[in-house]
């Protein structure tokens, strides 16, 4: 539990409830916090644009606060201009900050003509290079673009926050020692997104969305005690969607001169209904032609009514070591015959205790062009197809 030196009240700064502008009282109750202060927005709701953050300080919200972030774009420019970059709070550089409370921060989907896809507007937070960072129990509302952008930030908490609409929720690059856990993300894009991360723990968390649910890359990712469900509430707001993609996603991005594979995840304990897939892997694909994915463990899953449920292809970089321990997977009656689990170009795929559900319409999994194919205690449709395969274990 974080200790308050001393609560500054934005109000006592000049913060007036909105329309009016309360941007340079933000602005000044952060000047005047010292070490361990906490600035508190209270209950009521308040305007502001774009303020930093600073080292040792607490951001609060009182139960019944609402930050409605400006909408007009004009009021996060950054010398003078618009960039991808520009955000309603930002920290460079920091250390040991927390923003808590039962609070609103409301981006009010700020449209930007100049923004990404044409209409995408700020950022709602941005931290860089920063350390022993934690968001607690506040919600954010139709973030203009992402809700949580960390880059190179390391010992971080994201406890009990909810995400709303917008895009997507947290978005991490080459972040490490990372805990999300007790949120709840009903998203209109990617619920959690990234590459290049490491050490991450993601439970207790509730993924609903109209793109993936995890987007991510990166090394000893642990994900337990989730549920996933789809379709979206919220819709994509670029592709007019409201139907689920994928559970997970590997993000291994060339274009981002992605350096560490997808590698060492364990899934486990968690439920998926009408998503896309439980797993997606094509490296022939864009934002996933970086390294190749190494040991992914999902263990003791349910998957139900799938439209594709695991596919790997990984156009002759061959994945590493994908298991399925302990998994039911069940296919949408809707949808066409196909496997469940359908790989291409694989070093190591053992199933083990895997109940496969399609009706028995068409084989329950088709492999080709892999290393070796480990099938122990297979329940429901246990047919197979195995092409160019070196060796196959039952």
């Amino acid at each position: 539990m974080e200790i308050i030196e001393k609560k500054l009240l934005i109000t006592d700064f000049g913060a007036v409830p909105s329309p009016a502008d309360s941007t340079s009282a933000m602005r000044a109750a952060i000047d005047a916090c010292g070490p361990n202060d906490a600035v508190v927005i209270p209950k009521g709701s308040f305007k502001c644009g774009t303020v930093r953050l600073k080292s040792n300080m607490t951001l609060f919200f009182e139960d019944g606060a609402v930050m409605l972030m400006s909408d007009d774009y004009k009021d996060y420019l950054t010398d003078g201009s618009w960039s991808w970059r520009c955000a309603g709070f930002t920290a460079q550089d920091c250390e040991n900050i927390t923003v808590v409370g039962q609070g609103v921060l409301d981006g009010q989907n700020c449209f930007c003509p100049l923004g990404e896809e044409g209409f995408r507007g700020p950022h709602m937070i941005i931290m860089d290079r920063c350390r022993n960072v934690s968001f607690r129990g506040f919600t954010v509302r139709d973030s203009a673009n992402y809700a949580i952008l960390l880059n190179d930030c390391y010992d971080c908490v994201v406890d009990g926050i909810n995400v709303i609409a917008g895009h997507d929720g947290v978005h991490t690059q080459r972040c490490k020692n990372f805990s999300i856990q007790n949120c709840t993300f009903r998203t209109g894009d990617d619920s959690i997104a990234g590459s290049d991360n490491s050490n991450f723990v993601i439970s207790q968390c509730y993924f609903n969305t109209a793109c993936n649910a995890l987007r991510f890359g990166g090394e000893n990712v642990t994900v337990e005690n989730c549920r996933f469900q789809g379709p979206g509430e919220f819709m994509h707001r670029l592709e007019g969607r409201l139907a689920s993609l994928h559970a997970f996603i590997n993000f291994a991005p060339a274009d981002r001169s992605t350096s560490i594979p997808v590698r060492n995840w364990t899934v486990r304990n968690i439920t998926a209904d009408h998503m896309l897939s439980l797993y997606n892997l094509n490296s022939k694909r864009e934002w996933q032609d970086g390294p190749m994915a190494q040991n992914i463990l999902f263990e003791d899953v349910v998957c139900t009514n799938m439209q594709e449920a695991v596919k790997i292809d990984d156009g002759g970089c061959h994945c590493s070591a994908v298991t399925l321990r302990r998994c039911r997977l069940h296919l949408d009656p809707s949808v066409e015959p196909q496997p469940l689990i359908d790989a291409v170009s694989f070093d190591s795929l053992t199933l083990e205790d895997v109940t496969l559900d399609n009706d028995g319409r068409g084989v329950g999994i088709s492999a080709k062009n892999g290393s070796l194919l480990r099938l122990s205690d297979l329940n429901g449709n246990t047919q197979y197809t195995v092409e160019n395969v070196t060796e196959v274990i039952k």
